[in-house]
């Protein structure tokens, strides 16, 4: 870690986090001015039905006497053809502002319909960039997963109906304007989507602070966003309503979003996101199999980084290279432990699949980003590795 290498950072996003602040909502979006009085309630179509957060949610804002909009369509990877139905809706209805409430999905496609809804045309045109995104209503982020970070960062990430190409968009308008944080909205969510996003966490962070265009303010916070998942997410699967570990994973996720603002994503997200449009996957699933096998391989390139995330792990065992190697097997170790998988074949990737993956593969940025060497023969071989 470079402390004198040049860097900047912006973090907008004003974050209230606490058990029950929820609660707070009203509250807290009369502080907040300029959101307006119509907003667009974006989430998923049962699980947040299901616990009764979405009547919860619509009559904490209706208290305030603001207009709720409900638009409960929001898939798992959500599509072009959900989000800009969702920004019709928004506009004929004059929505002011977005919110985004459940997991990543839910505030993603949030971030997308206002983007589309604020400034016109369909979602996938500003895929091709150069269009202006000034005028993207304002989004507040409510999650209910520990993981994807975009309560805290720029990013949305959407799949084409048609192409099933899924991408990641970044604008400065993503950020949320508010993002509410509470933890116990973690506790209604199944064991196996808790140890998908942990391990989304530990994608962001591990990849960010490894990658190509990491800085020392990104670093910082990576390492302690591993830290916590390693050390409090093993409490959260032996007791779910310990407050104090569902805290520290709420916090990990930020800090995960605010890292990859900082150092961006590598191959782990970069396949991930190919196997996400072509087969539809949970995406933590796909960056946690591939996570510690692209390690890894930038190993050679980041030695001394992953030395130093031994050591701030209390991982010392001797020598530079010694450190760097326990530190992975680390991560190999907490995977079993927590129960999840190893390679892609257990959530149906074959090696068949290989050719139509290597085609989307050549020339990806976040691969681009990653450390390690992944010319178009050595990404064939690391699939290979990984399935």
């Amino acid at each position: 870690m470079i402390f004198s290498n040049e860097f900047n950072y912006w973090i907008p996003t004003r974050i209230y986090q606490g058990y029950d602040i929820l609660d707070r909502l009203g509250e807290i979006i009369n502080e907040n001015k300029n959101l307006g009085e119509n907003f667009l309630l974006v989430t998923g179509k049962t699980a947040m039905k299901k616990f009764g957060f979405t009547d919860r949610v619509i009559k904490l804002i209706n208290d305030t006497n603001k207009k709720v909009v409900l638009y409960d369509a929001i898939e798992p990877n959500p599509t072009t053809d959900q989000v800009d139905a969702g920004a019709r809706i928004a506009v004929k209805e004059k929505c002011s502002a977005v919110i985004g409430f459940g997991g990543g999905s839910a505030i993603d496609a949030a971030k997308a319909i206002a983007v589309s809804a604020g400034n016109g045309g369909g979602i996938w045109e500003y895929a091709k960039g150069g269009k202006d995104t000034t005028k993207t209503l304002p989004i507040i982020a409510i999650p209910t997963t520990a993981g994807t970070g975009t309560e805290a960062d720029r990013y949305l990430v959407i799949t084409n109906s048609a192409t099933k190409s899924k991408i990641g968009l970044a604008f400065d308008e993503n950020y949320p304007r508010l993002s509410i944080l509470d933890p116990g909205l973690t506790e209604s969510m199944p064991e196996q989507t808790a140890i998908d996003t942990a391990m989304d966490i530990l994608g962001h962070s591990f990849e960010s602070y490894v990658s190509k265009k990491s800085n020392p303010f990104g670093e910082i916070i990576a390492a302690n966003a591993i830290w916590l998942v390693f050390n409090y997410f093993p409490k959260v699967l032996k007791n779910g309503k310990d407050r104090e570990a569902r805290s520290a994973m709420m916090l990990a996720s930020s800090f995960g979003g605010i890292a990859i603002d900082r150092g961006g994503v590598g191959t782990p997200h970069g396949l991930a996101m190919k196997l996400g449009g072509l087969y539809n996957i949970t995406h933590g699933q796909g960056v946690g199999i591939i996570l510690p096998y692209a390690l890894e391989n930038a190993r050679p390139e980041v030695d001394e980084k992953l030395d130093f995330m031994a050591r701030f792990m209390g991982i010392e065992r001797g020598s530079k290279s010694k450190n760097s190697e326990a530190i992975i097997s680390k991560l190999f170790t907490f995977r079993e432990e927590i129960g999840f998988f190893s390679k892609l074949d257990e959530i149906g990737i074959k090696k068949e699949n290989i050719p139509d993956i290597l085609e989307r593969c050549i020339g990806d940025v976040d691969i681009e980003n990653d450390p390690g060497d992944y010319s178009p023969e050595n990404i064939k071989k690391f699939l290979e590795k990984v399935i």
